[in-house]
């Protein structure tokens, strides 16, 4: 890493949890990164029971001023891990990083961030992401990138193709801080989605998707979304709907895909668990 500046530019954010097999891989893909400016890495370490814990303190006696591990002496969870590590950057720009993701350019920082320097009316740049397996086979790849931006609206009604998590640079400016103080985000369990909601929302600025792939999303057991069955994902995207419709604004045409949105994939769910509150709640605030 080369720096022209004693300032941080961008804080590379990660969390881990039990990922032993493979986060030094996504430590040292953040390392490989090729800057003209100054970073930080910044891991929340959350309790693992295996050697995730010792394997990241290792690097950070080897990089001390380079990696900062967070850690606590009980299990936090994942949204109250991604707190904390959010409100210790010091960067212009976050990157945001899980500990089982990985990237593949060591120019992607430098691209995004330039990008971004460059490009005013975004508020995160975002790439293609190769889909790997447990052992790190590529299980697809989008064979024919292109750019592509998305809006505030967009990101509410469900259009984010090619923005996972590893992909995202986030411009950290004051009004995308102030996520960290919305009681609700404990509550969020898709955290990447909210922190690209939540960015468009408060600067009305857009996304944009470079057509290069740059990153790698594993699939594995251990995943937090990646082999949960369905009753659980069914639970979790439902309540976050629910944070959604209840803290964000929405036109009358938004709010009329989010209805559809509603009746096509939680209504039958609502009926099933026999949740007649949570139905009607809905219809209140969408129909």
């Amino acid at each position: 890493m080369n720096t022209t500046s004693s300032d941080v530019l961008v804080s590379i954010c990660c969390t881990a949890y039990n990922l032993e097999k493979y986060i030094s891989q996504t430590i040292e893909s953040f390392l490989s990164q090729k800057t003209t400016f100054k970073y930080e890495i910044i891991v929340g370490e959350d309790c693992s029971k295996d050697s995730t814990r010792q394997i990241l303190l290792e690097y950070s006696e080897k990089y001390p001023d380079l990696i900062q591990v967070i850690m606590s002496e009980a299990n936090v969870g994942i949204a109250r891990n991604y707190k904390r590590v959010l409100e210790r950057a010091k960067g212009k720009y976050i990157a945001i990083c899980d500990g089982d993701d990985y990237w593949v350019d060591p120019l992607k920082l430098q691209k995004q961030v330039d990008f971004l320097e460059n490009n005013s009316e975004y508020v995160i740049c975002c790439h293609y992401s190769k889909l790997v397996d447990s052992e790190g086979k590529i299980t697809y790849a989008n064979p024919s990138p292109k750019v592509l931006i998305y809006s505030y609206s967009d990101i509410l009604t469900g259009k984010r193709t090619e923005t996972r998590n590893s992909s995202l640079v986030i411009h950290n400016n004051e009004e995308f801080k102030t996520l960290t103080t919305k009681d609700w985000l404990l509550d969020v369990y898709a955290q990447d989605r909210f922190f690209k909601l939540f960015a468009t929302a408060v600067t009305n600025r857009k996304i944009y998707v470079m057509p290069e792939l740059m990153g790698c999303y594993r699939v594995h057991q251990g995943g937090i979304w990646s082999m949960a069955g369905t009753k659980i994902i069914g639970f979790k995207t439902r309540s976050d709907f629910n944070l959604i419709i209840n803290n964000f604004k929405f036109s009358s045409e938004e709010k009329r895909k989010l209805f559809n949105i509603y009746m096509k994939r939680y209504f039958f769910y609502d009926i099933k668990n026999l949740s007649i509150n949570r139905i009607f709640s809905t219809f209140q605030t969408l129909a």
